[in-house]
C-alpha cells in the first residue's frame, strides 16, 4: 500500500507542476489546495499561497532553468502529497479523482524521467525539452 500511495503521491506532483503553466491552474490549485484542507481546514489557504509561490517559481525561472524548477518543484510537493496520504489514506480516493478531472479537462504537460507527455497541446509558459521530440 506504501508503493502505491508513493506513487499516487509522484503523479500528483507531476500533474501539478505540469499544471503551472497552463490555462488549468486555478482550477487545478482550488482542487490541490482543498484536498489539504480535508482534515485541516486552515491549511486550504496556506498551500494555495504555497501553490501560488511555486508556480511564481516555476515561471520565473529563465529556460535555462525552467526544467530544473519543474524537477525540484515536483519533487517538494511529492513528498508533501505522499505526507499527506500517510497522514489520511483516506485522501488516495480524492486525488485520483482530482488527476483524472485534471487530465482529461486540462492542458496538461507530464514528465517522466525522460518521457514527457503533452495533452491538450495549448501552453501559455515556458514548456522546456531535452533530446529529440517526435510525434507518434
Amino acid at each position: 500500500m506504501e508503493a502505491e500511495l508513493a506513487a499516487l503521491a509522484a503523479s500528483g506532483a507531476t500533474t501539478l507542476v505540469g499544471l503551472m503553466a497552463s490555462d488549468a491552474w486555478e482550477h487545478g490549485r482550488t482542487r490541490i489546495a482543498a484536498l489539504f484542507g480535508r482534515t485541516r481546514p486552515e491549511q486550504e489557504e496556506l498551500v494555495a499561497s504555497e501553490l501560488d509561490s511555486s508556480r511564481s517559481e516555476l515561471l520565473a525561472a529563465g529556460d535555462d532553468r525552467s526544467m530544473q524548477a519543474a524537477e525540484e518543484l515536483e519533487v517538494e510537493w511529492r513528498v508533501r502529497l505522499r505526507r499527506l496520504l500517510a497522514a489520511d489514506p483516506a485522501a488516495a480516493a480524492e486525488l485520483r479523482e482530482i488527476l483524472e478531472d485534471l487530465s482529461t479537462d486540462a492542458d496538461v504537460v507530464t514528465y517522466r524521467g525522460d518521457h514527457v507527455e503533452f495533452h491538450h497541446n495549448t501552453f501559455y509558459g515556458p514548456v522546456v525539452g531535452k533530446g529529440p521530440m517526435t510525434s507518434p
